[in-house]
């Protein structure tokens, strides 16, 4: 529990993670666009109607005729504090990841992705990887259930913290957030409405677990926290439902969430996204 972690290492790490996710961006972006296969833009705009925060993400995906696919996303936050309901003002944050897939087709209607994602965010990176089962009901009508393991490795900065305990004159030094494990499981079907609008639902569950000790300091003493992912239990649920049109080399979409609040609590929210995909030719 103890550590006599140094201030500045810390700071350089987390400014270190930032300028990774600059760079990615910056070299991967060119090459996407310059390679031989499909490219498209997303833009998105989404918020949370419980925590009244606004996010804006974009994100590069390019599909190589040989069924490879690599994503490059990046996202902030507006408004910091208490200044919520605020969007595309006093941005914050910054996140970014990177995500390599494969189609592999197991026939005519079967379809196996394999992916490894890793995502960096302010305090923390996330490493993930899985799979996704695809089957083709038909024409209009398909369904695909999805594993992936989700590690979240958080920084120093944000893991530790200092106290005056038991009326001491020599702060003491603890750790207060856990890295985490997550299994994510996922099962959906998109069904193809019109030839250029498209309906989707998916069911998310979760269940996670600390990987190391961390505490709580309440009343001069270290309780030891536990993980808490949805009303206090290891598990949590999400609903997505989404809707996309079609428009030549534009498809906006608008899709709807429901999602915890925190994982203390038994309340749940909704998070509402609307964006839109560009297909370059």
């Amino acid at each position: 529990m103890l550590s006599n972690n140094n201030g500045e290492v810390m700071m350089f790490r987390a400014l270190n993670k930032k300028i990774m996710v600059g760079l990615l961006l910056v070299t991967a972006s060119p090459a996407l666009l310059a390679s031989e296969g499909r490219t498209t833009l997303q833009l998105e705009h989404n918020f949370k109607t419980t925590d009244r925060r606004h996010n804006d993400s974009v994100k590069l995906i390019h599909r190589m005729p040989s069924q490879w696919q690599f994503e490059v996303k990046f996202g902030a936050s507006g408004g910091g504090g208490r200044n919520y309901d605020v969007a595309f003002d006093d941005m914050q944050g910054g996140s970014g990841g990177l995500v390599v897939q494969r189609n592999f087709k197991l026939d005519d209607v079967n379809t196996l992705t394999p992916q490894a994602e890793v995502s960096f965010g302010n305090s923390s990176v996330t490493y993930q990887g899985g799979a996704r089962l695809s089957h083709r009901v038909n024409s209009d009508w398909s369904v695909y259930g999805r594993y992936r393991y989700e590690y979240r490795s958080r920084s120093n900065n944000d893991s530790y913290r200092s106290v005056r305990h038991n009326d001491s004159d020599i702060d003491t030094v603890y750790r207060s957030q856990s890295d985490t494990g997550r299994h994510r499981f996922d099962t959906g079907f998109s069904w193809r409405a019109t030839s250029n609008l498209q309906l989707g639902y998916t069911l998310n569950v979760y269940l996670g677990e600390n990987l190391n000790s961390s505490w709580n300091y309440t009343d001069n003493e270290f309780v030891p926290r536990g993980y808490a992912a949805f009303n206090g239990n290891r598990w949590d649920y999400a609903n997505e439902f989404k809707l996309q049109y079609r428009m030549g080399q534009l498809s906006p979409y608008f899709e709807v969430h429901d999602v915890s609040v925190s994982g203390d609590s038994s309340s749940r929210q909704a998070q509402v996204k609307f964006g839109i995909k560009y297909q370059f030719d």
